[in-house]
Parts: structure tokens; sequence; C-alpha cells
């Protein structure tokens, strides 16, 4: 009896919860797809980017700031960009060669590379009255990224 009792106060209690106050959110915890923790010390090679500012590289550190926050304490240590990084390994392209001489170079088993692609930018202009102009523009930004083993030049993971 008082089992039932227990279980009753607890579906009520559920229901008034998710039922009152308007909309309601629920938060999910979801794993991340993979564990950087095991993978020690992990070498980020700057995210290149088409545009002449620092985009690229401010979506390095975007990226970077996120996995830490998603995983805790994980250590990266940033590279540079991909051509400094091939110039002080003496290779001209990211093969499999270039991977293993970045870990042995830089003391790292596991290397992330990606891109930032952005659209064109597309403005709108509306003007409200002869005291009010309006400004907006529009810009589609992808983010590919890999993760790379640095003895064999194997994908671990990408998205």
């Amino acid at each position: 009896m008082v089992r039932a009792f227990g279980s009753a106060v607890v579906v009520v209690i559920a229901v008034a919860a998710c039922g009152c106050g308007g909309p309601s959110r629920v938060r999910v915890a979801v794993p991340p797809a993979i564990d950087l923790k095991a993978y020690e010390i992990i070498g980020v090679i700057d995210f290149p980017c088409d545009t002449k500012d620092a985009l690229g590289p401010a979506a390095t550190t975007r990226f970077v700031e996120a996995a830490r926050q998603d995983q805790g304490m994980v250590r990266f240590t940033r590279l540079g960009e991909e051509g400094e990084v091939l110039e002080a390994v003496g290779q001209s392209q990211l093969n499999a060669a270039a991977f293993r001489a970045i870990g042995e170079k830089f003391g790292v088993r596991t290397i992330v590379t990606g891109r930032l692609d952005l659209s064109e930018v597309h403005p709108s202009f509306s003007v409200f009255n002869l005291n009010t102009l309006g400004v907006e523009a529009d810009v589609q930004a992808t983010l590919s990224v890999q993760m790379i083993e640095a003895a064999t030049g194997a994908s671990l993971w990408s998205r």
C-alpha cells in the first residue's frame, strides 16, 4: 500500500512538472561520439578559411573551447597553420607520411584538421522611412573537421 502511494505521488509530481508553467524544455545528456581523453595530447592544425581575415583561427579556437567544455580536461596543443606545420616537418601536403612526421615532431598521437567554408554573402537592405535604413547579410558557414591517428594517417572521426 505504501509503495503504491509513493509511486502515485511520483507520477503526480512528474505530470505536474511537465504540464505546468507553459512550454517546457527537456534537456537530455548525450554522450560525445568519441571520448577525447583517451587520446592524450591532441595536436590541432588551424582551420583554413577562404577569407583573408582571422575566421579560420577563430573557428579553431571556438572548436577547441567547445571540445573542452563538452569533455572537460582534454589536452590540446595548437600546432599553427597548415603551411607552417608542413614546412616544420619537411612535407608538402597532408598525407600519412606528413601525419607521422607531425606526430613525431610535436609529440602528439592524434591530430585534428579541418576547414571553414563560407558561402557568398547575401546582403539585404530595407528602408523604413527617410531616417531609418536596415542592413543585413546572410552567410552560411560549414566547418568540416576530422581527427587523424598520427602513426597511421587513419581517420578516427570526421564531422
